[in-house]
């Protein structure tokens, strides 16, 4: 099968809509957590199938993706087909989701829709102060952290499409020892309130999500970020929000631990990505 067509006719079913629960099943399936194989004799009769199948499990990533992001489903087919045919080349997720929240278009997000309702910044200061505590150092926050990502200049332009990022600086571990977790989490609390107050969802959005990915990488350990995994994907899931599928929004903290023992990074980074940015619109008014 001609890969231009694969790639042709997963295009046209995402847009025609599809189901996002396709990429999960990819390698693990989630209500099992258990990996799919092939007979050895049927492996060079299936690579085709195999092709299309990675495609399209690509393509409904990629919509869902889009959708958590922006707010929207995609609307440019080539801009979309680009970026479709980057993932089935081996471009990495986390890439991917860069290319979209450090992009020009999701800046132009952030400057057009100034603030966020209460709850939302709510929200926000206490998933960030949580996910903060739960790296070796949690990073130090300004107001500038708290505006949307600054102009470059088009010479300067990141012919990639994805924005240099800051990364702001970190407190000594002496100093975040020095306070119990509980007393730490509330001054975080207080102080992320306080300097994200009046910020845009998109940056919160983005913000959020790049701390997220942070604490993902943080986690060497497999069972170690499974157990984390499974405690906080139940925690999401008693905000009652619609993550998309049913599996999702179950509050079994076993269930989330046993498949994120099974499923691999880009897997669980795309899960907690999809929860933050579905939790923090639903927080700001918007139904998912």
């Amino acid at each position: 099968m001609n890969t231009q067509i694969i790639l042709i006719g997963a295009v046209t079913l995402v847009f025609a809509g599809c189901n996002p629960a396709e990429w999960l099943k990819q390698k693990t399936n989630p209500a099992t957590g258990m990996t799919a194989t092939a007979s050895p004799s049927a492996a060079q009769s299936e690579v085709p199938s195999v092709a299309a199948g990675k495609a399209k499990a690509n393509a409904e990533l990629l919509r869902e993706m889009h959708y958590s992001v922006f707010g929207e489903a995609p609307t440019n087919r080539a801009e979309f087909g680009n970026m479709l045919d980057s993932m089935n080349q081996g471009a990495s997720l986390e890439g991917v989701y860069n290319g979209f929240t450090h992009s020009a278009n999701y800046r132009k997000l952030e400057t057009d829709n100034p603030g966020a309702l209460p709850e939302a910044v709510k929200l926000f200061a206490e998933e960030l102060a949580q996910l903060e505590l739960e790296l070796p150092v949690p990073a130090e926050f300004t107001a500038d952290s708290a505006k949307p990502l600054e102009l470059i200049n088009a010479a300067d332009e990141n012919p990639s499409g994805v924005e240099s990022i800051n990364f702001p600086k970190k407190k000594t571990a002496e100093d975040a020892a020095a306070q119990s977790l509980e007393i730490q989490k509330a001054a975080l609390l207080q102080k992320y309130s306080k300097i994200f107050a009046k910020s845009s969802i998109y940056t919160l959005k983005r913000v959020l999500g790049d701390e997220a990915l942070k604490v993902i990488e943080a986690k060497k350990d497999k069972e170690d970020l499974a157990t984390w995994y499974g405690k906080w994907a139940t925690k999401m899931a008693g905000l009652k929000v619609d993550f998309g599928i049913p599996q999702r929004n179950l509050a079994d903290e076993q269930f989330h631990s046993k498949w994120a023992i099974t499923a691999d990074g880009d897997q669980i980074r795309w899960e907690v990505l999809n929860r933050i940015h579905r939790a923090l619109m639903s927080s700001n008014g918007k139904k998912s």
